[in-house]
């Protein structure tokens, strides 16, 4: 049965004073509930984004650990290299981390924005809800005098009844807009209906944002016990460890600078980088490893902001090592 006041029957006269104030009330309630539900959405997400931060600056730290721990074991001259070699992983890492929690933080800007669009629709409708229900309200308040017109009329002469039928047809004409303004309020209320689901929605696609950062801690958690055993396995094979003992020592380096790529070498007796392109690092350490064979050690410099992807770095590290380097070239 429909909550709308009877409109056609002008003896109720008073049907519907408390339904509209009781409407504005539920409405401002369900406003608030929206405002509050997104700004712990907003605030959970950052929370988030800062828990997963702690997780890689603690796996980054255990992981330094255990290989000054290590280092502590080796000659001068072998605790140089491995240090040098160390530098070289963490920046890998160190980029590939960069990468990842960029992905997530513009996915977490994204999520964030088209709730804020959300947020503002939903406002924007509330006040023309508002407005709406206060133009049904002041023409109500016409009706009302217009009945009120209309009843003094009936108790005049015949004479009366032109201006009786004349202010009739004003209030039919009156109830037809009161109509349409009504028809105009419920589709007000399928579109915030319709709003409340996108809400649902971007809830969902929040959580399932939470489950992919908790799957990807369980990876994390995986992939370090399967980093100890190989590191376990590896310790237990004959082939001793890469080192600059007895080792002509040449340095490759790569950087990148307003997207350029920037190559340079410092030759074993050398002091200082010498900028080179890329043909010509190549034919320089081709040269070497032609002079000196398995005597050539490689070392890979990424200078701080260099500006490369992790792939990239990667890529120029196992080119250059699988080429020259006499511990990875075949």
């Amino acid at each position: 049965m429909s909550n709308f006041p009877d409109l056609l029957n002008i003896d109720q006269e008073n049907s519907g004073e408390n339904f509209w104030p009781s409407l504005t009330d539920i409405m401002m309630v369900v406003v608030m509930i929206f405002l509050i539900s997104t700004a712990t959405l907003i605030i959970r997400n950052w929370s988030l984004v800062r828990d997963l931060t702690e997780t890689i600056e603690a796996e980054r730290a255990a992981r330094q650990k255990i290989r000054l721990t290590t280092a502590e074991n080796m000659t001068l001259e072998e605790r140089v290299a491995a240090l040098e070699s160390m530098l070289s992983d963490m920046q890998l890492k160190a980029l590939r981390t960069r990468e990842e929690k960029a992905a997530l933080q513009t996915r977490v800007d994204r999520l964030t924005a088209e709730l804020s669009r959300a947020t503002e629709l939903g406002e924007t409708l509330t006040r023309q809800l508002e407005e709406k229900s206060e133009q049904i309200q002041r023409q109500q308040a016409q009706r009302q005098t217009l009945e009120a017109q209309l009843q003094a009329s009936r108790e005049e002469a015949h004479g009366q009844r032109l201006k009786l039928e004349t202010a009739e047809a004003a209030l039919e004409e009156k109830e037809q807009r009161l109509s349409e303004k009504s028809r105009e309020l419920e589709q007000a209320t399928k579109i915030i209906t319709t709003l409340r689901l996108e809400k649902r929605e971007r809830q969902q696609a929040l959580e399932n944002s939470r489950q992919s950062i908790a799957l990807t801690e369980e990876n994390l958690a995986r992939l370090r016990e399967q980093f100890a055993e190989l590191e376990s396995k590896y310790n237990k094979l004959v082939r001793p460890a890469r080192t600059t003992k007895g080792k002509i020592i040449v340095s490759a380096r790569l950087q990148k600078i307003d997207g350029e790529s920037r190559y340079a070498i410092k030759m074993p007796d050398a002091r200082r980088f010498e900028t080179v392109d890329e043909a010509t690092l190549h034919e320089r350490l081709a040269a070497l490893k032609e002079k000196y064979g398995d005597k050539l050690y490689v070392r890979i410099v990424f200078p701080d902001d260099n500006g490369l992807s992790y792939r990239e770095a990667y890529s120029f590290t196992n080119d250059i090592l699988s080429k020259y380097d006499y511990y990875h070239a075949k």
